[in-house]
């Protein structure tokens, strides 16, 4: 049924493409359920020979080089779209799912962003913050989850769309999905910024020389969170990730992006939660029960002021000609003025 709704959605787009803000925010609300990567696209081995893995880290270096469902043949495994959900795994070959196209508004400025579900859920509200007051803004996010870094940099080509000139802002994160662990998408901290120094090359390549690229720290997770206290259901994350490995994959990632062959703004959202719930916070009022994700009426954090902090990036930005040989200017900086737009916790 998942997979039904997603070729809906496909034959929904038509074949001209053109989705509206009000199309593309509601196949975002879907996406998190029904664009789950693992379920609805091809996958497959190259070879007769069977091999199991336990995560993608061991078969990126294989032409099958996604660690896949394998259902009955391969090795005992924690699948990252089933919570916790055990299978047999096996490297394999998943197809990638393309950005369908769509025709720019005349004199809106282009906005893509990629990213796992925490992008996904900041954004509407970043779509929103940017198209107030009349702002003139195509704001599209890459289809469904991108989950890990081995995802992202075979997909990047297909989600930059036809025309990757096109975009005059690139926003981007990973991260939860490579340093979960047990977890079929799991990655090293080297392979992880292998792969991103891999994107910002491809990036480099194939945007315009004036674009703006931005990226978005991880989102920090409890440290040994209590039960719920309605449910005493457990609230250990599933599948397991800890804040040490969270500070380690920022770091690595901002080494990265300092590193890039041009220039990166950083949007920390990291800290913006960390203001909110506190350095190694073991409970917050916003965050998720068994999850990385955030809930709540006061997920402000997350819904309104990381993407105010993305926002900050696109201000000064103006649409430009494809044939612009604009240099890109700019430095790795930190959005500290949003520390104050955070609610104090009660």
């Amino acid at each position: 049924a998942m997979c039904a709704t997603v070729k809906y959605i496909k034959r929904s787009l038509g074949t001209d493409g053109k989705i509206s803000m009000a199309v593309q925010l509601h196949y975002l609300h879907l996406m998190p359920l029904v664009i789950s990567t693992w379920m609805c696209t091809t996958t497959s081995t190259s070879t007769t020979a069977v091999v199991g893995c336990t995560a993608d880290e061991d078969c990126f270096k294989t032409a099958d080089w996604r660690c896949i469902d394998g259902h009955s043949e391969g090795s005992p495994c924690t699948l990252d779209s089933g919570y916790n959900t055990t299978s047999r795994c096996i490297c394999g070959v998943q197809d990638c799912v393309p950005l369908p196209y769509s025709t720019p508004t005349a004199g809106y400025k282009q906005y893509l962003v990629i990213g796992d579900s925490v992008s996904m859920g900041y954004f509407h509200s970043l779509a929103a913050n940017l198209t107030a007051n009349g702002g003139k803004w195509d704001v599209i996010h890459a289809p469904g989850n991108n989950d890990n870094t081995n995802w992202g940099q075979r997909c990047l080509h297909g989600w930059l769309g036809q025309d990757p000139h096109r975009w005059d802002i690139v926003s981007m994160n990973w991260g939860l999905h490579d340093l979960a662990f047990p977890d079929n998408e799991h990655l090293n901290i080297d392979t992880y910024s292998m792969f991103l120094k891999n994107i910002t090359q491809q990036l480099h390549a194939a945007l315009r020389p004036d674009a703006r690229v931005v990226w978005v720290s991880t989102t920090p997770v409890p440290t040994n969170p209590p039960p719920d206290p309605i449910t005493n259901k457990s609230c250990v994350l599933i599948p397991g990730r800890i804040e040490a490995d969270v500070l380690r994959y920022n770091s690595a990632a901002m080494t990265v992006m300092k590193d890039a062959p041009m220039h990166i703004s950083s949007c920390d959202l990291h800290q913006v939660i960390i203001n909110h719930c506190g350095v190694g916070y073991r409970t917050c009022d916003i965050a998720q029960c068994a999850g990385p994700h955030f809930v709540g009426k006061v997920r402000i954090a997350v819904q309104f002021s990381g993407p105010s902090c993305i926002a900050q990036h696109c201000r000064s930005v103006r649409p430009m000609p494809m044939s612009s040989s604009i240099v890109r200017t700019g430095v790795v900086v930190e959005c500290e003025t949003i520390n104050s737009q955070l609610p104090a916790r009660n």
